[in-house]
């Protein structure tokens, strides 16, 4: 099965507990009963540890398959603790930590909020290795939240421009993009759903037509 809701204490916001790639997991401790449906849905490694001293690994975390990005007020032992899982971690000098709320990237581009100052723009493309652009999505600045995405998709805020839309396809180079909401009408996708290519987990709110569009639009059903 490629596809489950869940819910962590009965928060439905579960994209705020994890960090996934095609590769690994990272999930916040509080959210540790997600565990085993991450697992089975994405079909890679899960980690469990806090970030900066928190669950919400969501939040804090961004990056590619190749390279995870983590601002500097996370503390020495998880970043130990995630590279003896084997991920490549680089450390951010930033005052916006949120990094998973502001910014999203994959193997072909990044997309980042206006709050970063060209010189970390320049910084975040240099550690990631992709071109970075800076972006807004429905006159938000929080990128991250408003964008989910795989290699074969991705689910955009539902008050996305069609311009918005067509540049974030073409930087990702996505093979579709969708607009759409989750957890019952929330636009913020992100904060609703865990993904890679294998699979994903949304929020126990969201209906049936949310569902299935997530479905399509992060490329699980062909169209």
């Amino acid at each position: 099965m490629h596809v489950d809701t869940a819910n962590t204490q009965g928060n439905t916001n579960i994209g705020l507990y994890a960090f996934a790639t095609d590769s690994y997991c990272v999930l916040g401790p509080e959210a540790e009963n997600l565990k085993a449906q991450l697992e089975e849905v994405l079909q890679v490694p899960v980690i469990v540890t806090t970030i900066a001293g928190t669950s919400l690994a969501g939040v804090f975390l961004a990056g590619t398959d190749d390279t995870l990005i983590v601002p500097h007020i996370v503390f020495d032992h998880e970043i130990d603790k995630l590279k003896a899982a084997g991920i490549d971690v680089k450390v951010f000098e930033t005052i916006h930590t949120a990094l998973g709320n502001n910014m999203v990237a994959n193997s072909n581009g990044a997309l980042i909020g206006p709050m970063f100052s060209e010189k970390e723009r320049e910084r975040i493309q240099e550690i990631l290795g992709v071109e970075t652009h800076q972006f807004q999505v429905a006159e938000t600045e929080v990128v991250g939240s408003g964008l989910a995405i795989t290699k074969k998709g991705g689910l955009i805020h539902s008050n996305a421009t069609q311009f918005e839309q067509d540049m974030a396809q073409d930087i990702l180079r996505l093979p579709r993009l969708l607009t759409g909401t989750v957890n019952f009408g929330s636009p913020y996708v992100r904060s609703g759903i865990i993904a890679n290519q294998n699979g994903f987990l949304i929020g126990s709110s969201s209906g049936g037509p949310e569902i299935t569009n997530a479905d399509e639009a992060l490329g699980f059903i062909d169209v």
